[in-house]
């Protein structure tokens, strides 16, 4: 019974989640906290930060971590199931993603609009980009679909959603098995 709920509960039981690399999870999630961080302004904090030492920031370490493990994950979905069923599963990621998205979008801006109303102050929705969708709401809703619409804080997931499906099947194509028989 136990198992069962364990399992329904963290997606597999450990037994079956052996291939995970804990460490990029690990890594991610600290990317996560220093962009975090990153973003509270007048933070001190942020001076122990990578954007305080080197080129980058944590968003990019975040991107090239998530790239590496979409890598691992889809490279064995190819070696096991070939391109076609590879591909599938890269269609479907980047569709939850999408759904996730949107999701997300609407409830930022039910959230805006209503603190928008709370506090009477118009600036508070051009802050954080919205103020286009309260203008315009059905051209905002169309460029929302089609990720051409987003406020602030938004342009993450989109831009992973456009690359991800070119990228990847670029790399199924190369890698495929009938292009390294000599």
């Amino acid at each position: 019974m136990f198992a069962h709920t364990k399992a329904s509960l963290y997606g597999a039981a450990p037994e079956q989640r052996a291939g995970r690399d804990l460490r990029l999870d690990l890594f991610r999630g600290l990317a996560l906290l220093f962009i975090f961080i990153d973003h509270i302004p007048n933070n001190v904090l942020s001076y122990m930060t990578l954007h305080s030492i080197a080129f980058s920031d944590a968003a990019e370490v975040f991107v090239f971590i998530s790239g590496y493990a979409a890598a691992t994950v889809y490279g064995k979905a190819l070696e096991r199931q070939g391109p076609i069923a590879a591909t599938g599963h890269i269609y479907r990621r980047v569709w939850q993603l999408y759904v996730a998205h949107i999701f997300t979008f609407v409830l930022f801006a039910a959230a805006i609009c209503y603190a928008t109303l709370a506090v009477q102050n118009s600036t508070y929705s051009e802050d954080f980009g919205i103020d286009n969708f309260i203008d315009e709401p059905q051209v905002a809703i169309i460029k929302a679909l089609l990720l051409q619409y987003q406020p602030q804080f938004f342009d993450i997931l989109p831009i992973y959603m456009r690359t991800a499906i070119p990228t990847t099947r670029a790399g199924i194509s190369i890698l495929s098995p009938g292009n390294f028989s000599s």
